[in-house]
This record gives structure tokens, C-alpha cells and sequence, in this order.
């Protein structure tokens, strides 16, 4: 009989350290507890990424350069985040472009 509860505590102790390995992943500041929000990217940053896409250098994105990005490079957006994206980001008064420092805080 203590063999059987030995043999399940091993069981035990090698589960929890699985689940505990497997949490680590996303506990970022290492206080056991899992984040789930990413810390918010300078604005520095993401205004540096938008001028890299814009290739004539003219403070917007068209569309079709937004879609051609978001669906072929890293992880492509699905049909339908792109169209609630868009609908959104887009600007149908000026160009039907997203005009990146519009949203500069």
C-alpha cells in the first residue's frame, strides 16, 4: 500500500511540475502568476513600424498596401478581422487609407 501512494505522489509531483513548467511560459514578471496582457508598445515604436510600411513616405497607408502586409507577412489576419479592421482604421473622407499619425495620443 505505501509503495501504491508513493508511486502517486511521484505521479502527482511530476504533473504539477509540468503545469507549473508550462505556465512559466507566461508569467513574464516571474511572480507566479500568468499575465495575459502584454505591456503596450511605445508610441515611438509603433509609429516607426507604420513609416517602414510607408513606402512613399507620405504619412498613410493605402489600403491595399495594409491588406497586402496583414495578409502576407507574420501571421495573416483571417477575412473578417480584416474587414472590422479596416472598417475602422480607414479614413473614407480623405483617401480610404490609414493615416498612421491620426492616432498619434
Amino acid at each position: 500500500m505505501a509503495e501504491k501512494e508513493k508511486g502517486e505522489d511521484g505521479l502527482v509531483a511530476e504533473i504539477e511540475k509540468k503545469i507549473t513548467d508550462a505556465f512559466e511560459v507566461f508569467d513574464r514578471e516571474s511572480n507566479k502568476t500568468v499575465d495575459v496582457r502584454f505591456r503596450p508598445i511605445p508610441e515611438d515604436v509603433i509609429l516607426h513600424a507604420f513609416e517602414a510600411l510607408d513606402e512613399n513616405k507620405c504619412g498613410y497607408i493605402t489600403k491595399e498596401d495594409l491588406v497586402k502586409h496583414l495578409t502576407e507577412e507574420g501571421e495573416p489576419f483571417t477575412q473578417e478581422e480584416m474587414e472590422d479592421m479596416l472598417a475602422v482604421a480607414l479614413d473614407p473622407e480623405k483617401t480610404n487609407a490609414l493615416h498612421y499619425r491620426d492616432y498619434r495620443i
